[in-house]
């Protein structure tokens, strides 16, 4: 279970404790609402790893550019052949090669998707290239080089990130662990807190603070990711 989704069940469980027994809910409403908040939060996992995908593509297709360009291609051929397999990544830069358009204008409009943020910096280099004769290989090969470091350090800070995200789901089942222990040791801990007034607010607020701290971890985490 992702830590965004387990942030929303907990704070969903948290609003049903805190209202008094007795009190209708309308259930139909609230399953239909976590149904639809699962499928967004599905949906931007699977948008997450499409954007990885497409930025090791982007940088795949700067890398064959440059070395287009040092075999003395022309640009419009060079970038023509580094797209040939990446077809779906520029779409609107190859139609302006076809049809004269103007390139630079068609990457910016290309960089626009998630992942593809590199292929404006290549617009920029297609344009300081043509306006001031400077060398187009070079500068793409450096912007290249720096995407392809900078997923590298994306990968790692996933990597190194992986501990901390395990420690935020072990201490967000944390809660549940001390109910069974209680119950273990023949306290009526599920029954106190579920079945009287008091007990519903204290596990209320317990659960309401696990579901923020687990939130703010995992915006700490974000802000870090999106820095790169």
């Amino acid at each position: 279970m992702t830590v965004p989704l387990l942030c929303a069940l907990l704070a969903g469980l948290a609003v049903l404790l805190a209202v008094p027994a007795g009190v209708g809910l309308p259930t139909r409403g609230a399953a239909v609402r976590a149904r639809a908040f699962a499928r967004t939060v599905s949906a931007r996992l699977r948008d997450r790893g499409r954007a990885a995908r497409q930025r090791v593509a982007c940088v795949s297709v700067l890398e064959a550019f440059a070395a287009e360009l040092r075999a003395g291609r022309p640009a419009t051929t060079a970038l023509e052949r580094a797209a040939q397999d990446h077809q779906q990544l520029v779409p609107h830069a190859l139609g302006a090669l076809r049809l004269g358009g103007d390139v630079p204008d068609a990457l910016v409009l290309d960089g626009q998707g998630e992942g593809r943020q590199v292929l404006r910096r290549l617009a920029a280099c297609w344009r300081v290239g043509e306006g001031t004769g400077a060398g187009l290989a070079a500068a793409v090969s450096r912007v290249a080089t720096a995407a392809r470091e900078s997923e590298r350090v994306r990968l790692e800070l996933a990597a190194r990130t992986a501990e901390p995200r395990a420690t935020m789901r072990v201490l967000a089942a944390l809660p549940a662990f001390g109910l069974l222990l209680g119950s273990g040791l023949g306290a009526d801990t599920v029954g106190w807190l579920f079945g009287t007034t008091p007990g519903r607010l204290v596990a209320a607020a317990g659960l309401g603070l696990d579901a923020a701290g687990l939130w703010w971890s995992r915006r700490l985490i974000r802000t870090v990711e999106r820095a790169l």
